[in-house]
């Protein structure tokens, strides 16, 4: 790899109520939001699959010794003022919020930039086809993830160093379980992804994955968008390991490691299932 690629220390953790721990395995240690050294379990493969080269206009994260990534949307959410008809009847869907009322929004991505957050994840966790269409939404998948980013660069204005990654939720079918076929949730997320690449996200975040065919697809969906309109950013992957020790299927940290080798992900890490304490062991 080249020297210029090459990281120290690379951690991710947030600035509030949401605590994944993110970690470029180079180094083989972890910093967690409460500070502790981590080492990587022997599991996790020993090649540079997990390294992928940064393109020119995306962001350069080996000039940063720390980046901080936002807090969560959905509980802040509830704590701000939202106009009843903002919602059009469909409460819970916090993506529509993006077209309804942009400026509460915008506003959530400000109060996260004055914290110190320096990458801010777009509010369209379910923003997919699959998820919007309970909501009858899902004609509106690239009006709302354009919306998405459109807010998120209001927020940040002409302040440097702040980026915008690409929020994907796990959706609210599983293809393991029989919920959905594995077609039709790529076909969601190759559409889901184009629009918000197109827009202009400097990374992806795939997160709070639970089902390792689900990850898969998004993965297989997230490289083959970027190859499609030739562009190349970086991509994150978090799991949501269990009180149990596993993932919601029965998978455990080191299967998941192995599984998610072959893909050139920039960071693999953790969401806030168990909260930090529990984290560690995993990490």
């Amino acid at each position: 790899m080249p020297e210029r690629q090459r990281a120290k220390h690379l951690v991710f953790f947030p600035v509030f109520a949401y605590f994944p721990v993110f970690s470029i395995r180079r180094q083989d240690r972890a910093v967690s939001a409460c500070g502790e050294i981590l080492v990587w379990p022997q599991a996790l493969p020993e090649h540079g699959s997990f390294s992928q080269p940064l393109h020119e206009k995306t962001m350069n994260l080996v000039e940063h010794p720390l980046v901080i990534i936002d807090g969560a949307c959905g509980t802040n959410l509830q704590d701000m003022p939202i106009p009843a008809e903002a919602w059009e009847g469909r409460e819970g869907c916090n993506e529509i919020l993006n077209l309804n009322a942009p400026e509460v929004i915008v506003e959530l991505h400000r109060r996260f930039v004055e914290a110190g957050a320096m990458v801010l994840e777009t509010d369209t966790f379910g923003a997919n086809r699959v998820v919007l269409a309970e909501y009858g939404l899902q004609d509106r998948v690239e009006s709302i993830n354009r919306a998405a980013v459109q807010n998120a660069r209001k927020a940040i204005g002409n302040k440097p160093d702040v980026y915008v990654a690409a929020s994907i939720g796990p959706g609210s079918k599983l293809p393991t379980l029989g919920h959905i076929e594995v077609d039709e949730l790529a076909s969601a997320y190759r559409e889901q992804m184009s629009a918000l690449l197109e827009a202009g996200v400097d990374l992806f975040i795939i997160e709070t994955c639970q089902d390792l065919l689900q990850t898969k697809t998004a993965l297989v969906a997230c490289f083959a968008v970027q190859e499609l309109l030739g562009k190349t950013v970086p991509v994150m992957v978090s799991v949501t390991m269990e009180k149990s020790g596993t993932m919601l299927l029965g998978t455990d940290i080191a299967a998941a490691c192995a599984t998610f080798a072959p893909f050139p992900l920039f960071a693999f890490g953790l969401n806030c299932a168990t909260g930090p304490a529990d984290m560690e062991s995993h990490i």
